[in-house]
């Protein structure tokens, strides 16, 4: 679970990109969905594929979506090998 302070930071924000992309909960989309639920707009990202940081650079807006879409867990992608990184609401 990320602490309270990764949405409030007002500049950046940096997540190690395995725990997104090989997330059986979690991926980039649903990881702007949330975002965009609590109020933010993507300014930037920068991120390699087979890379291992993810940086976003995020700009605090009105609440603007509806966030009880990621109250609960939603497996996103099947598989064995998959890690239960996952962001809740």
């Amino acid at each position: 679970m990320l602490p309270l302070y990764w949405f409030s930071r007002p500049h950046t924000s940096q997540l190690p990109l395995p725990c997104v992309q090989n997330s059986r909960y979690l991926d980039i989309h649903r990881l702007e969905g949330i975002l965009i639920a609590i109020g933010f707009d993507k300014v930037k990202e920068k991120w390699r594929p087979n890379g291992k940081v993810a940086y976003w650079l995020y700009r605090k807006t009105v609440l603007a979506g509806d966030s009880t879409q990621y109250a609960k867990k939603f497996v996103v992608r099947e598989g064995a090998s998959r890690n239960n990184f996952c962001i809740l609401l």
